[in-house]
Protein backbone atom coordinates (compact mmCIF):
# COMPACT_ATOMS: atom_id res chain seq x y z
CA UNK A 1 0.00 0.00 0.00
CA UNK A 2 1.44 3.25 -1.17
CA UNK A 3 0.41 7.12 0.20
CA UNK A 4 -1.34 9.34 -2.09
CA UNK A 5 0.43 12.73 -3.77
CA UNK A 6 -2.23 15.17 -1.98
CA UNK A 7 0.24 16.29 0.81
CA UNK A 8 3.09 16.65 -1.87
CA UNK A 9 0.18 19.00 -3.70
CA UNK A 10 -1.81 20.66 -0.73
CA UNK A 11 0.89 20.57 2.13
CA UNK A 12 0.77 24.43 2.16
CA UNK A 13 -2.72 24.60 2.92
CA UNK A 14 -2.44 21.78 5.52
CA UNK A 15 0.30 23.60 7.31
CA UNK A 16 -1.92 26.68 7.30
CA UNK A 17 -5.20 24.93 9.18
CA UNK A 18 -2.92 23.90 11.33
CA UNK A 19 -1.02 27.30 12.24
CA UNK A 20 -4.72 28.69 12.27
CA UNK A 21 -5.53 26.16 15.41
CA UNK A 22 -2.21 26.56 17.12
CA UNK A 23 -0.89 23.45 16.22
CA UNK A 24 3.26 23.78 14.71
CA UNK A 25 4.35 19.93 14.42
CA UNK A 26 1.96 18.60 17.13
CA UNK A 27 -0.59 19.50 19.98
CA UNK A 28 2.34 19.89 22.40
CA UNK A 29 5.04 22.42 20.89
CA UNK A 30 2.79 25.43 20.82
CA UNK A 31 -0.28 26.77 22.97
CA UNK A 32 -3.26 25.90 20.58
CA UNK A 33 -5.96 28.40 19.95
CA UNK A 34 -8.72 26.62 21.53
CA UNK A 35 -11.50 29.64 21.06
CA UNK A 36 -10.41 28.48 17.07
CA UNK A 37 -10.67 25.02 17.68
CA UNK A 38 -13.78 23.69 15.54
CA UNK A 39 -15.64 20.99 17.59
CA UNK A 40 -15.08 18.46 14.86
CA UNK A 41 -11.27 18.59 16.28
CA UNK A 42 -12.05 18.20 19.55
CA UNK A 43 -14.13 15.20 19.01
CA UNK A 44 -11.31 12.57 18.15
CA UNK A 45 -9.35 13.93 21.13
CA UNK A 46 -9.74 11.58 24.21
CA UNK A 47 -11.41 12.63 27.71
CA UNK A 48 -8.31 12.90 29.69
CA UNK A 49 -6.73 15.43 27.41
CA UNK A 50 -9.93 17.48 26.27
CA UNK A 51 -10.22 18.38 29.99
CA UNK A 52 -8.44 20.71 30.63
CA UNK A 53 -6.63 21.18 27.50
CA UNK A 54 -4.92 24.28 27.68
CA UNK A 55 -3.44 23.75 31.39
CA UNK A 56 -2.16 20.43 29.56
CA UNK A 57 -0.24 21.49 26.90
CA UNK A 58 1.18 24.19 29.03
CA UNK A 59 2.27 21.94 31.22
CA UNK A 60 4.03 19.83 28.42
CA UNK A 61 5.98 22.95 27.41
CA UNK A 62 7.03 24.18 30.93
CA UNK A 63 8.39 20.70 31.68
CA UNK A 64 10.40 20.25 28.74
CA UNK A 65 11.65 23.97 28.64
CA UNK A 66 12.84 23.22 32.29
CA UNK A 67 14.88 19.88 30.91
CA UNK A 68 15.94 21.72 27.88
CA UNK A 69 17.73 24.47 30.09
CA UNK A 70 18.83 21.64 32.73
CA UNK A 71 20.08 19.61 29.53
CA UNK A 72 22.60 22.85 28.70
CA UNK A 73 23.68 22.85 32.42
CA UNK A 74 24.42 19.77 32.45
CA UNK A 75 26.57 20.10 29.04
CA UNK A 76 28.29 22.97 30.24
CA UNK A 77 29.52 21.40 33.41
CA UNK A 78 30.50 18.28 31.43
CA UNK A 79 32.59 20.85 29.16
CA UNK A 80 34.41 22.47 32.04
CA UNK A 81 35.59 19.75 33.97
CA UNK A 82 36.61 17.94 30.66
CA UNK A 83 38.62 21.44 29.57
CA UNK A 84 40.32 21.45 33.07
CA UNK A 85 41.10 17.28 33.06
CA UNK A 86 42.66 18.07 29.40
CA UNK A 87 44.52 20.82 30.45
CA UNK A 88 48.49 20.18 31.35
CA UNK A 89 49.21 23.69 32.96
CA UNK A 90 46.15 22.40 35.78
CA UNK A 91 48.14 21.73 38.71
CA UNK A 92 45.13 18.27 39.45
CA UNK A 93 46.21 17.52 35.75
CA UNK A 94 47.40 13.39 35.91
CA UNK A 95 48.36 11.33 32.57
CA UNK A 96 45.66 9.12 33.00
CA UNK A 97 43.39 11.92 32.55
CA UNK A 98 43.58 11.92 29.29
CA UNK A 99 42.86 8.14 29.42
CA UNK A 100 40.20 7.34 27.22
CA UNK A 101 38.24 5.20 29.49
CA UNK A 102 38.59 8.07 31.66
CA UNK A 103 36.79 10.56 29.75
CA UNK A 104 33.99 8.28 28.87
CA UNK A 105 33.33 7.54 32.40
CA UNK A 106 33.28 11.69 32.70
CA UNK A 107 31.13 11.81 29.98
CA UNK A 108 28.53 8.96 31.14
CA UNK A 109 28.33 10.26 34.54
CA UNK A 110 27.08 13.68 33.22
CA UNK A 111 24.70 11.59 30.87
CA UNK A 112 23.37 9.77 33.17
CA UNK A 113 22.47 12.91 35.62
CA UNK A 114 18.83 13.27 35.79
CA UNK A 115 17.04 16.50 33.55
CA UNK A 116 14.34 16.49 35.83
CA UNK A 117 13.14 15.20 39.06
CA UNK A 118 11.59 11.56 39.26
CA UNK A 119 7.98 13.01 40.13
CA UNK A 120 8.65 15.56 37.09
CA UNK A 121 9.87 13.17 34.83
CA UNK A 122 7.45 10.63 35.27
CA UNK A 123 4.45 13.62 34.76
CA UNK A 124 6.07 14.68 31.28
CA UNK A 125 6.35 10.95 30.09
CA UNK A 126 2.78 10.70 30.49
CA UNK A 127 2.02 13.61 29.40
CA UNK A 128 3.97 13.17 26.20
CA UNK A 129 2.40 9.73 25.44
CA UNK A 130 -1.13 11.34 26.19
CA UNK A 131 0.09 14.09 22.80
CA UNK A 132 1.31 11.88 21.44
CA UNK A 133 -1.39 9.14 21.04
CA UNK A 134 -3.95 11.97 20.24
CA UNK A 135 -2.17 14.08 17.84
CA UNK A 136 -2.17 11.21 14.75
CA UNK A 137 -6.07 11.76 15.00
CA UNK A 138 -6.01 15.55 15.61
CA UNK A 139 -3.54 16.21 11.90
CA UNK A 140 -5.82 13.38 10.50
CA UNK A 141 -8.89 15.83 11.50
CA UNK A 142 -7.16 18.61 9.84
CA UNK A 143 -6.60 16.95 6.78
CA UNK A 144 -9.70 15.66 6.35
CA UNK A 145 -10.83 19.10 6.17
CA UNK A 146 -8.85 19.98 3.95
CA UNK A 147 -9.37 17.49 1.88
CA UNK A 148 -12.84 17.80 2.08
CA UNK A 149 -12.50 21.67 1.16
CA UNK A 150 -10.43 20.61 -2.28
CA UNK A 151 -13.16 17.58 -3.08
CA UNK A 152 -10.68 14.80 -1.81
CA UNK A 153 -11.61 11.75 -0.32
CA UNK A 154 -10.55 11.08 3.63
CA UNK A 155 -8.03 9.17 5.14
CA UNK A 156 -8.77 5.94 5.39
CA UNK A 157 -11.76 5.75 2.80
CA UNK A 158 -10.01 4.03 0.77
CA UNK A 159 -8.24 1.57 3.20
CA UNK A 160 -11.26 0.16 4.90
CA UNK A 161 -11.93 -2.97 2.86
CA UNK A 162 -8.09 -3.52 3.66
CA UNK A 163 -8.72 -3.31 7.28
CA UNK A 164 -11.63 -5.52 7.30
CA UNK A 165 -9.09 -8.43 5.57
CA UNK A 166 -6.87 -8.19 7.91
CA UNK A 167 -9.98 -8.51 11.05
CA UNK A 168 -10.72 -11.43 8.88
CA UNK A 169 -7.47 -13.37 8.61
CA UNK A 170 -6.32 -12.30 12.39
CA UNK A 171 -9.58 -13.60 13.93
CA UNK A 172 -9.51 -17.03 11.73
CA UNK A 173 -5.69 -17.32 12.37
CA UNK A 174 -4.58 -14.97 14.99
CA UNK A 175 -5.05 -17.79 17.56
CA UNK A 176 -2.13 -19.78 15.80
CA UNK A 177 -0.12 -17.63 13.80
CA UNK A 178 1.55 -14.01 14.04
CA UNK A 179 -0.10 -11.56 11.61
CA UNK A 180 2.10 -8.82 10.91
CA UNK A 181 0.17 -5.58 9.21
CA UNK A 182 2.45 -3.41 7.10
CA UNK A 183 5.32 -5.35 7.21
CA UNK A 184 8.70 -4.44 6.03
CA UNK A 185 11.73 -7.04 6.28
CA UNK A 186 14.87 -5.96 4.98
CA UNK A 187 14.49 -8.29 2.29
CA UNK A 188 11.90 -6.22 0.69
CA UNK A 189 14.02 -3.39 -0.21
CA UNK A 190 11.84 -1.00 1.33
CA UNK A 191 8.63 -2.22 0.19
CA UNK A 192 5.75 -3.91 2.12
CA UNK A 193 3.45 -6.34 2.22
CA UNK A 194 -0.16 -5.30 3.25
CA UNK A 195 -0.53 -8.42 5.65
CA UNK A 196 1.83 -11.21 6.60
CA UNK A 197 1.22 -14.57 8.39
CA UNK A 198 4.88 -14.83 9.65
CA UNK A 199 5.17 -18.57 10.94
CA UNK A 200 3.05 -19.97 7.38
CA UNK A 201 5.27 -17.47 4.85
CA UNK A 202 2.38 -15.86 3.59
CA UNK A 203 1.85 -12.56 2.55
CA UNK A 204 -1.35 -10.56 1.39
CA UNK A 205 -2.00 -7.78 -0.85
CA UNK A 206 -4.91 -5.93 -0.98
CA UNK A 207 -4.75 -3.99 -4.18
CA UNK A 208 -7.13 -0.95 -4.88
CA UNK A 209 -8.26 0.43 -8.30
CA UNK A 210 -5.38 2.63 -8.54
CA UNK A 211 -3.10 -0.60 -8.98
CA UNK A 212 -5.21 -1.69 -11.97
CA UNK A 213 -5.95 2.15 -13.68
CA UNK A 214 -4.81 5.62 -14.02
CA UNK A 215 -6.42 7.56 -10.85
CA UNK A 216 -5.21 10.89 -10.65
CA UNK A 217 -5.03 11.03 -7.11
CA UNK A 218 -2.33 8.61 -7.10
CA UNK A 219 -0.61 10.21 -9.53
CA UNK A 220 -1.80 9.96 -12.42
CA UNK A 221 -0.60 7.24 -15.77
CA UNK A 222 3.14 7.85 -13.85
CA UNK A 223 1.63 6.58 -10.23
CA UNK A 224 0.17 3.68 -12.06
CA UNK A 225 3.05 2.74 -14.16
CA UNK A 226 5.57 3.16 -10.98
CA UNK A 227 2.97 0.88 -8.71
CA UNK A 228 2.64 -1.80 -11.15
CA UNK A 229 6.65 -2.18 -10.93
CA UNK A 230 6.69 -2.25 -7.32
CA UNK A 231 3.78 -4.65 -7.28
CA UNK A 232 6.03 -6.84 -9.57
CA UNK A 233 8.92 -6.46 -7.45
CA UNK A 234 6.96 -7.18 -4.99
CA UNK A 235 6.10 -11.17 -6.42
CA UNK A 236 9.24 -12.08 -7.55
CA UNK A 237 11.13 -11.17 -4.05
CA UNK A 238 8.35 -13.05 -2.70
CA UNK A 239 8.92 -15.75 -5.05
CA UNK A 240 12.97 -15.72 -4.14
CA UNK A 241 12.39 -16.08 -0.25
CA UNK A 242 9.46 -18.77 -0.20
CA UNK A 243 6.46 -16.42 0.27
CA UNK A 244 3.68 -17.16 -0.95
CA UNK A 245 2.15 -14.05 -2.24
CA UNK A 246 -2.17 -13.72 -2.16
CA UNK A 247 -3.85 -11.04 -3.66
CA UNK A 248 -7.42 -9.94 -3.11
CA UNK A 249 -8.55 -7.56 -5.99
CA UNK A 250 -10.60 -4.29 -5.27
CA UNK A 251 -13.18 -5.42 -7.11
CA UNK A 252 -13.97 -8.86 -5.23
CA UNK A 253 -16.10 -9.08 -2.19
CA UNK A 254 -14.09 -9.63 1.11
CA UNK A 255 -15.67 -11.96 3.32
CA UNK A 256 -14.31 -15.40 5.28
CA UNK A 257 -14.91 -17.44 2.18
CA UNK A 258 -12.66 -15.71 -0.19
CA UNK A 259 -10.10 -15.71 2.55
CA UNK A 260 -10.30 -19.75 3.61
CA UNK A 261 -10.06 -20.33 -0.99
CA UNK A 262 -7.48 -18.00 -0.84
CA UNK A 263 -5.03 -18.66 1.88
CA UNK A 264 -6.47 -21.89 3.98
CA UNK A 265 -4.45 -24.00 1.27
CA UNK A 266 -1.15 -22.19 2.36
CA UNK A 267 -1.16 -23.20 6.06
Amino acid sequence: MYGTVFKQNYGWYINQKQYKYGFYGNIGTQKPFVEEIPDHIFEVIDDELENNFETKTQRLQELRSKRRERNREINDERKELLKKYADPDNPEFQPEDIDGDHIYEIKQEYNDKPRLPPDEAEELEQLEDLIDENWDRVSTAIENEVREEFGHHEIGSRWESETVLYNIIESKYGDEYTIKRHHRPDWLEGLELDIFIEEAGVGIEYQGIQHYEVVEAWGGEEGLEERQERDQQTKELCREHGVELVEVRYDEDISEEIVEKRVDSLL
